[in-house]
C-alpha cells in the first residue's frame, strides 16, 4: 500500500516512491516546478512530456489537481508513481486526452527542479523587499487579468507577508513606499475575494486597507459592495456614504446607494406589515373573552381603542 497524501486522508491520492529526492524542502503554492510526467488511464498512456508551470496553475497546462497535490509532497529529483481518484482528476473528463468523466488516473512523476517564492526572512534589505514585492504584485495582477483569482490571491498574500510586519524603515520615502505597496496588496485581495464571492474576506482586507488610508475610496466602495451582496443594506449604505464623503462625484456609489436605500425601505415595510399582522391577531377577542359577562354594578376598564405598535428602528 502506498502513502496517503490526500487532503482528506481517504487514500484518494496514493503515492508510491520510486526514487528518493534531495533535501527537505517541497514546492509550495506559486512555486515554479519542472517535471517529467506520464499519465495513464485504464492502462493507456495518454500524456508523456516535460513541463514547467506554477503550482496553482495546473488546469491551464492540462494537468489534473491531483498531480499538483502530489508535487507539493515531493522533494527535488524525487520520482514516484501516484494513483489519483477521479475527484482529484479531470472531473468532467478531458477531450484532448480522450478521458471520460469520473475516470481514475495514474501518473509517474519526476520532479526535476523547483523554485519557490522567497520567504520574508530570505530578503536581505529594504531594496530587495520592495523589489520582490513589486515583482510578486505584478505576477498577481497577470493572473487577476486572466480571471485566475485563487492564483492572484496567493501572490497578493505574499506581498502582504513581505511588508505587513516590516516597520523598521527610517527613511520617509521607504515608509511611504511600504504603505503604498501594502495598501495595493490589501485592495487587490479585497477585489479578488469579492470576485470569488467571499464577501467576509473582502471586508477583512478592506478594513486593513482603511487602517493604512482612512480616505481610501476603493476600500470603502469594495466594502460597500460586499455588504450589498450579503444583503446587509444598512451597512452598505453607511459605506457608500463614506465613499461619497471622499469623492462626492462617484456616480456608481450614488447609484448603488439609491438601490440599497430602496431595498432597506422594502425591508422596513415588510417588517412593519409583519408586526401589524401579529398585533392584529393578538388584539382579536377569543371565544372565551366573548362569553364573559360583567357583573351588575361593575364597570369595564377603559380603553382608547388603539393597539401599541413597535418603535421602528
Amino acid at each position: 500500500k502506498g502513502e496517503d497524501i490526500s487532503p482528506d486522508s481517504d487514500y484518494s491520492i496514493e503515492k508510491f516512491l520510486i526514487e528518493k529526492g534531495d533535501g527537505y524542502t517541497e514546492p509550495k503554492e506559486c512555486s515554479r516546478v519542472e517535471v517529467h510526467l506520464e499519465g495513464e488511464c485504464d492502462g493507456r498512456v495518454f500524456d508523456t512530456r516535460d513541463v514547467s508551470f506554477e503550482i496553482g496553475d495546473c488546469e491551464d497546462n492540462d494537468i489534473p489537481p491531483g498531480v499538483e497535490l502530489a508535487l507539493k509532497k515531493m522533494k527535488k529529483k524525487e520520482k514516484c508513481r501516484v494513483k489519483i481518484n477521479s475527484k482529484h482528476g479531470f472531473k468532467g473528463g478531458h477531450s484532448k486526452f480522450n478521458i471520460p468523466a469520473g475516470a481514475d488516473l495514474v501518473y509517474t512523476l519526476n520532479l526535476k527542479n523547483f523554485e519557490k517564492l522567497k520567504e520574508t526572512w530570505e530578503l536581505n534589505d529594504n531594496e530587495e523587499k520592495f523589489s520582490q514585492s513589486e515583482i510578486t504584485k505584478e505576477k498577481g495582477t497577470e493572473y487577476f487579468k486572466r480571471g485566475k483569482y485563487a492564483m492572484a490571491t496567493a501572490y497578493y498574500e505574499k506581498v502582504a507577508s513581505y511588508l505587513e510586519y516590516e516597520t523598521d524603515f527610517t527613511e520617509e520615502a521607504d515608509k511611504k513606499k511600504r504603505i503604498d505597496l501594502l495598501l495595493a496588496a490589501h485592495l487587490n485581495l479585497a477585489l479578488c475575494y469579492l470576485k470569488s464571492k467571499d464577501q467576509h474576506k473582502c471586508i477583512e482586507h478592506c478594513d486593513k486597507a482603511i487602517e493604512l488610508d482612512q480616505n481610501s475610496e476603493k476600500a470603502y466602495f469594495r466594502k460597500a459592495q460586499a455588504f450589498q451582496e450579503l444583503k446587509e443594506f444598512k451597512d452598505a449604505n453607511t459605506m457608500y456614504k463614506k465613499v461619497l464623503e471622499v469623492n462626492k462625484d462617484n456616480a456608481q456609489a450614488k447609484k448603488n446607494l439609491s438601490v440599497c436605500t430602496t431595498e432597506l425601505n422594502k425591508e422596513k415595510q415588510k417588517e412593519k406589515a409583519m408586526y401589524q399582522n401579529i398585533f392584529s391577531k393578538l388584539s382579536k377577542p377569543t371565544k372565551a373573552d366573548e362569553s364573559v359577562t360583567t357583573p351588575a354594578g361593575e364597570s369595564q376598564p377603559e380603553t382608547n381603542g388603539t393597539s401599541e405598535e413597535p418603535v421602528e428602528a
